[in-house]
């Protein structure tokens, strides 16, 4: 261990032990051990993911601060995040700012999105709504799909910008047509609700079905909702409690409490009180109120 230039404790990179790793891998440690800042990177990778070593957070951010000193931004921006989220070291955003900071300095997009994200909030820094939207910006006109959304966040509910559905919904599309999931069910929900284009239930479904058949577990819900009343697609409860038991496997808990829902009232599946009360006290072990709310219903009625 040792004091590094900020004064924080930081910890020396190891080396692990060579004797099982491909000759591929042991390539990377020797350009790490080198000076090259790909490899330490990559080293860090691998000690975050816990892949062909065993996991250590201590050592992903060693190898991460020294490609970062180099100044490689996907370094910088990794360091920044495991001062963001106490990965390796003590939790303190404001340590994060600096190196994000660097990173978003040189265009980097990903730090960019992070940089807007700690002014959103106020984590590390002000919070500062019209910096916030200044680096989404910067990092969405390069087409940065997470960004690209944080912006249309931002115009849907006026942070930092004025209220503008139709620019959100501008900026929603030109993520959701790259693919991003978040951005599909989000384009969704415009679609759904009519905000910031006419109301279209069948495009809502169009969108909830792309992003839900790519595993995002919010549209996967919402696509469970659309067939159990029949918005935008004929009613269906047994297609509903599929896609809600697919979302509700992965632990969300909205689609957890909807299964339930269905199982307690013989919507789409048999009636099955117990299977009811199972998948209430998933989501309520998780601390969904509503869950929590219906098990002691289920509590009164026995």
């Amino acid at each position: 261990h040792r004091l590094g230039a900020s004064g924080e404790l930081s910890v020396m990179p190891a080396v692990p032990d060579l004797s099982n790793l491909s000759s591929e891998l042991r390539q990377v440690i020797d350009k790490a051990l080198a000076g090259d800042s790909r490899s330490q990177l990559m080293l860090g990778d691998r000690y975050a993911k816990g892949t062909e070593f065993p996991r250590d957070e201590l050592q992903a951010a060693a190898w991460y601060r020294l490609a970062a000193q180099q100044g490689d931004v996907v370094a910088q921006t990794r360091l920044g995040d495991c001062h963001a989220d106490g990965k390796g070291m003590p939790r303190d955003a404001g340590e994060a700012i600096p190196w994000y900071q660097k990173a978003a300095d040189a265009g980097y997009v990903v730090a960019q999105t992070r940089l807007g994200d700690c002014y959103a909030a106020g984590r590390g820094v002000p919070q500062d709504l019209a910096e916030a939207v200044a680096w989404y910006r910067k990092s969405a006109d390069n087409a940065y799909t997470v960004a690209q959304t944080a912006l249309g966040n931002c115009y849907a509910q006026g942070k930092g910008v004025p209220q503008d559905l139709a620019e959100a919904v501008a900026w929603y599309r030109k993520a959701a047509e790259q693919g991003y999931v978040v951005a599909q069910t989000s384009l969704g929900d415009c679609y759904a609700d009519g905000r910031g284009l006419p109301k279209d239930e069948e495009q809502a479904v169009t969108w909830y079905q792309k992003a839900a058949d790519a595993g995002y577990v919010v549209a996967q819900t919402r696509l469970g909702d659309c067939y159990a009343v029949g918005r935008g697609v004929p009613q269906d409860p047994g297609e509903a409690a599929a896609w809600y038991l697919k979302a509700a496997e992965k632990g969300f808990v909205v689609a957890q409490t909807n299964l339930g829902d269905c199982f307690a009232n013989g919507r789409g599946v048999p009636q099955d009180l117990e299977q009811a009360t199972g998948w209430y006290r998933k989501a309520a072990d998780a601390g969904y109120s509503p869950a929590k709310d219906r098990l002691n219903k289920m509590k009164l009625k026995e």
